[in-house]
């Protein structure tokens, strides 16, 4: 039969062994969670900027007319689309609060990123210049950047587009 000083030593150097083995392994594991958490916020702002890009360039590259030096303003790009009722209408994309919002036909405005009010988290910014830039008479070429306010993690997004109204010269006689 064991002695109880001697217990209590056993438990003593399995309490320093378990706090040893914490000590080591804490650093990893938080390094873990940093990890997550980056990639985390890495992947909603990647998502925010595909979602707004695609959108764009589905719109865009549907327009029914072609681009003009006037649909173009900076931040602002209008464009003319059927709506549900078979209509042509004007939309109009522009930057607001830093968020990128569809102007419906004048009627009303919906958010493309973000929400519809108040200072968002993960915001929409053009920090090289203007959103929309319409290289000649060639395509036009979008750019901007997601930046995560509370961390500074930021991502670039570029694209340029031809619409297939300025592909298929709408508007002027074949030759």
């Amino acid at each position: 039969m064991k002695r109880r000083g001697y217990i209590l030593l056993e438990a003593l150097i399995a309490l320093f062994l378990i706090a040893s083995l914490s000590a080591v392994l804490y650093p990893f594991a938080a390094e873990a969670v940093r990890a997550v958490d980056l990639m985390t916020k890495r992947s909603r702002i990647a998502g925010e900027g595909l979602y707004a890009m695609d959108f764009m360039t589905e719109q865009l590259r549907n327009a029914l007319k072609r681009e003009t030096a006037s649909s173009i303003s900076g931040d602002t790009y209008s464009y003319e689309a059927y709506n549900q009722s078979g209509e042509e209408k004007t939309y109009r994309f522009f930057l607001n609060q830093e968020k990128l919002k569809l102007d419906v036909y004048g009627m009303t405005t919906e958010p493309v990123t973000g929400t519809t009010s108040g200072k968002e988290e993960y915001a929409l910014t053009c920090e090289e210049g203007p959103l929309f830039v319409k290289n000649g008479e060639g395509s036009l070429a979008i750019s901007f950047s997601i930046l995560h306010r509370p961390s500074g993690e930021m991502m670039d997004f570029r694209t340029s587009l031809l619409s297939y109204a300025d592909f298929y010269r709408k508007g002027q006689r074949y030759e």
